[in-house]
């Protein structure tokens, strides 16, 4: 195309001829492309200029009042394209690729080997190795491979005295034969993803010798760091699990526990008798006596000690109304011998005391009125004399004595009881969350509930952090042990807390491991006998086993999720996880199925994670490596941060982004422009672009330089 660019000036015209010079950008007041005719039109000042660009080559003509301008231009020769190939002089490594899949990594690389390395007479010996790439630790060796030239072949067998079991790497040569040719040396293989948090190389010490020393040494890079993983955006949720607590409902443990009680009885004023009038001490004596005969009749219960404290009022003369206060008690306790039998009575241990009320008592009345003054005086009075008679007379001289302090002094006039009780007997729900609330030494764990107090706390704490709490005290403070020391926890403190930990997106397979048998089907009962009594113990439990395979999958341990998936029954409850999990270890891309039926389960585990949501139709879409029905899913999402980020990677695979060229270099700045935005909106995307397969090295090299701003 002929590009015509139009200035209403002649010196902006040479300016932009300068920017173009430089590869630069230009900003012209006008511009058009020429027909396939030559033909143009653009609008333009009289005394400007117009600048012609066709291909790298640019003129500028001034327009001079003309009304048309016809521009012929020199390209120069036009060159067909050449194709140069050369060919090194060693093997030149091409870094191939690393595929996450399940609990493995599929190796795909490729190494030209050029003429003239291989001979008649000489051994190709490759030993492939994967590195931690975190510490360059050595993590496994995989299976070597080994080409012999025809010649080697002959001479090694008779080394070996004909028999090539003497010779270590017979196992691993190959069937071609190693010659002076160029040829490709493919390396596809299969390891062990140990921990799929971090990311591993893998590398390959190479030799190749003759029959008496080696012609070549190498260490190649086969695989760079980069892990592809197809299902690193799968988005799941799955529901809890839960246990039927009926079903696991602990007996009760009867328990002795020591309880108290009392009560304040008043007297009339002078007298050893109840102030019936006062309806608050009919109520109290019946309480009492209630409360006594209950736990004389109670099953499990024993009254321990009964203690009655008799008070009189400071009013009148201290050993008279001492005196008092001791008939006051002795018909306290007159009234309790009247309700509980003799020869109960004696094995209870009694404690009667009597008292006078001070007039320190008083003045506090006296202030709980916000009387300080009156209160005040009083208690001087207290102070001054140490005879409690004179201590009476000084109050009695008082003016306000009948009007403020004697209105007052019955209520002094009290006999108190307190009484303490073992009660022998389980506790109900209301008294243990009373323990669990209110008690400090079981609040804070110094004491353990039993199983049947956990079992009741688990049903009345709804609130989940404080219920996580409970279910985790409860697993570790109810774990028994076995013959051989191996924990057995509690099933059903074990699976809350297992569905606890779900809840927050976190995972311990410990927790359940206990409870699982791979060799046995679900809901299995063990039964043993004894010959004295028989024992049942329940094994794999359908919630059990599906909250475990969901840990599985939170932990990337997939063959170990693909088992429990095969475990559970094919049930609605279950289809949906067992689908992730087998999707997740690999189990996905019919087109590699060994068989018609392995293929149609492949295509409905597909299917199902596909349809689970709009982002997993793109994830599948993806990990099967139709990208162009990937990018118009994607485009039928909302714009996210992941979103831009799914788009990088389809365009990384579309316009094949790994070295720059001349054809994708305009992608190349799109894609790194895209990037710098995601990793603006959420630096987290930086690591994972790192560590990204579908992204090359070169490329994240090209970003760092940041020539692409310039564009």
């Amino acid at each position: 195309p002929v590009y015509v660019y139009a200035f209403n000036t002649v010196a902006a015209a040479e300016d932009a001829m300068k920017v173009l010079g430089a590869q630069g950008t230009i900003l012209p007041d006008g511009e058009a492309v020429a027909g396939p005719d030559g033909y143009y039109e653009v609008r333009v000042a009289q005394t400007g200029a117009i600048i012609y660009r066709v291909e790298m080559k640019s003129e500028m003509r001034k327009v001079d009042y003309q009304q048309e301008i016809n521009v012929n231009m020199d390209l120069g020769h036009a060159l067909p394209a050449v194709v140069v190939v050369a060919e090194s002089g060693i093997p030149q490594v091409e870094t191939g690729t690393t595929t996450g899949i399940g609990d493995y990594l599929i190796i795909n690389s490729e190494v030209p080997i050029p003429k003239n390395y291989g001979a008649d007479n000489r051994r190709f010996i490759m030993q492939p190795y994967m590195l931690d790439c975190s510490n360059q630790d050595t993590v496994t060796f995989a299976n070597p491979i080994v080409m012999d030239g025809s010649e080697y072949e002959l001479t090694q067998l008779r080394l070996v005295g004909f028999d090539l079991k003497n010779d270590d790497l017979t196992p691993y040569i190959q069937r071609r034969q190693l010659t002076t040719e160029r040829f490709n040396l493919l390396y596809k293989d299969t390891l062990y993803w140990p921990n799929k948090e971090k990311m591993y190389q893998v590398r390959a010490k190479v030799v190749i010798v003759d029959y008496t020393q080696p012609t070549y040494k190498a260490d190649w890079e086969l695989t760079s760091c980069k892990i592809r993983r197809p299902m690193q955006f799968l988005e799941f949720t799955f529901p809890n699990f839960e246990l039927d607590p009926n079903k696991y409902k602990e007996e009760p443990r009867r328990e002795r526990r020591n309880t108290a009680g009392n009560i304040s009885l008043t007297f009339l004023v002078g007298k050893a008798q109840l102030d019936m009038a006062d309806s608050t001490n009919v109520e109290q004596m019946d309480k009492l006596q209630r409360d006594l005969m209950n736990i004389v009749n109670g099953d499990g219960t024993t009254l321990k000690e009964f203690a009655i404290t008799g008070v009189a009022s400071p009013e009148g003369r201290y050993d008279s109304n001492l005196a008092l206060a001791k008939q006051r008690s002795a018909f306290a306790l007159n009234q309790i011998t009247s309700v509980i039998p003799a020869g109960y009575m004696n094995r209870v241990f009694k404690s009667v005391e009597t008292r006078v009320a001070t007039w320190g008592e008083v003045a506090d009345l006296l202030e709980q009125d916000s009387l300080t003054t009156e209160a005040a005086e009083v208690r001087s009075i207290a102070e001054k004399f140490a005879n409690r008679d004179a201590q009476f007379a000084a109050v009695a001289r008082l003016p306000y004595y009948e009007t403020l302090i004697k209105d007052r002094l019955p209520k002094l006039r009290t006999v108190k009881y307190e009484y303490k009780h073992e009660i022998f007997r389980e506790l109900n729900p209301d008294e243990i969350l009373d323990r669990y609330k209110n008690d400090p030494d079981y609040r804070d764990g110094k004491k353990s509930f039993s199983r049947y107090e956990y079992w009741n706390l688990f049903k009345m704490l709804k609130d989940t952090e404080e219920a996580e709490s409970l279910y985790r005290r409860a697993y570790l403070e109810t774990m028994s042990y076995d013959a051989k020391g191996k924990p057995v926890p509690w099933m059903l403190a074990a699976n809350n807390y297992a569905a606890a930990l779900l809840k927050r997106d976190t995972f311990d397979l410990a927790v359940l491991e206990p409870f699982i048998d791979l060799n046995r089907p679900v809901n299995f009962v063990l039964t043993f006998n004894d010959g004295y009594r028989t024992e049942k113990t329940e094994v794999n439990p359908e919630a059990v086993v599906a909250n475990q395979l969901a840990m599985c999958i939170r932990a990337y341990s997939y063959g170990y999720a693909k088992r429990l998936a095969d475990m559970l029954p094919d049930s609605d409850t279950y289809r949906m996880i067992k689908a992730f999990a087998l999707c997740m270890g690999g189990y996905y891309d019919y087109r590699g199925a060994k068989t018609v039926e392995e293929g149609e389960k492949m295509k409905a585990v597909n299917k199902l994670v596909k349809e689970s949501s709009p982002l997993n139709n793109v994830v599948m879409c993806m990990a099967m490596g139709y990208n162009a029905q990937a990018m118009t899913a994607l485009n039928e999402l909302p714009v996210t941060t992941l979103t831009k980020y799914l788009k990088l990677q389809l365009n990384c695979r579309i316009h094949r982004l790994t070295d720059i060229t001349y054809e994708n270099a305009m992608e190349y700045d799109a894609a790194c422009k895209l990037l710098d935005e995601i990793i603006k909106e959420d630096a987290k995307y930086r690591i994972i672009a790192d560590q990204d397969g579908e992204i090359s090295e070169k490329f994240m090299e090209y970003f760092d330089e940041g020539e692409w701003k310039l564009y």
